[in-house]
């Protein structure tokens, strides 16, 4: 942390490292372990689009000594922007003037503590936006904070989103097949090899509601939904911790309620509304694949971030030369994607 001098006052101060030990409060996708994180020193990244199917040996003959050359692979190059994201605010007279400290009945307000609280909230406004880029990759989108498309990787990668429709109204629609076919698809759409390891599906409420209303599922669900039963994330951490509230395991398949909402700020004093998953959709993750998703964090637009490989989040502050405030400052460039968008299905209500 750069340190105050008592001959600058106004002297630039660097949170950075504050600001990314302080625990994410929340996002279930971006701490789930999802995304291969890389840092780059640039504004923008390429990135090779690779395309190979993982073939069996041949056998081969030791007086003839021919060989097997490994298939060859198509590959493209390409380029993606990383959005820029500053946020701003500011400590001035009226945080300070006449309050005093939590927990004490005459203990002025500090500087200090002030900034503490404000950076708190910043940490969640940044939590918060880097959930719903992570989440919009998922379901095959780059985008930047305000929803703008960078990339449709389905279109990158000349496919189209495959759209399986249940009919979960109709008492006699197969859920079990169902559920079969969809594990067999996305085994057999990993191109690259791997094991999963898992596989989950984020749906809307009203999706997972016609499910355990199915009469195929209803005693499963009963079973499942026991009060004692605990939802556990690997190492420990619930699901309910990240917004996770509804988690329900079926044919070896982990579907789940994402009730999140997010405010998207349109500049003019007003925002829309975007809820995480649609209420009648459903977005397939697998997990225990290498690089499935992949986020790039960039550097800051200071002088001195110039070159240099970046971070997750930055935060400084810097005292008005005039004495009214003091200005803090959070940046932060992500770009988030898939790497191979054939695994990821939508799933609708018919």
């Amino acid at each position: 942390m750069i340190t105050r001098q008592l001959n600058n006052v106004n002297r630039l101060i660097d949170w950075t490292d504050e600001i990314n030990n302080i625990d994410s409060s929340f996002g279930f996708i971006v701490n789930s372990g999802l995304f291969n994180a890389k840092t780059t020193s640039q504004d923008a990244i390429m990135f090779e689009k690779s395309d190979y199917n993982t073939v069996l040996a041949r056998t081969t003959s030791r007086r003839e000594r021919n060989t097997q050359k490994q298939s060859a692979r198509t590959s493209k190059m390409y380029a993606l922007a990383l959005p820029y994201v500053n946020v701003q605010d500011k400590v001035v007279r009226e945080d300070l003037q006449g309050y005093v400290q939590r927990g004490t009945e005459m203990t002025p307000e500090t500087e200090g503590a002030v900034i503490a609280e404000k950076m708190e909230k910043m940490r969640l406004t940044y939590d918060q936006t880097r959930e719903f880029m992570a989440l919009s990759a998922v379901k095959g989108l780059s985008v930047d904070a305000d929803g703008n498309v960078i990339a449709d990787m389905f279109d990158q990668f000349g496919l189209t989103q495959e759209t399986i429709a249940w009919t979960l109204s109709d008492p006699n629609f197969d859920v079990i097949k169902a559920c079969r076919e969809l594990k067999t698809k996305l085994t057999k759409d990993l191109r690259t090899g791997g094991t999963i390891r898992a596989i989950e599906v984020i749906v809307g409420v009203d999706f997972l509601d016609a499910m355990v209303a199915h009469p195929q599922v209803v005693a499963a669900h009963y079973a499942y939904a026991m009060p004692d039963r605990a939802y556990y994330m690997d190492g420990g951490a619930t699901y309910q911790q990240f917004g996770v509230q509804n988690v329900f395991v079926f044919q070896g398949i982990t579907f789940m309620t994402y009730d999140a909402t997010f405010n998207i700020d349109q500049g003019d004093g007003t925002f829309d509304i975007v809820d995480a998953v649609a209420p009648e959709e459903g977005h397939t993750i697998i997990r225990g694949v290498n690089d499935l998703f992949r986020v790039y964090y960039g550097t800051n637009n200071k002088l001195s971030g110039a070159n240099q490989q970046g971070s997750p989040v930055y935060m400084h502050s810097y005292r008005d030369g005039r004495d009214y405030g003091i200005d803090l400052e959070m940046e932060f460039s992500h770009l988030y994607f898939g790497t191979q968008p054939q695994t990821q299905k939508k799933l609708v209500l018919a």
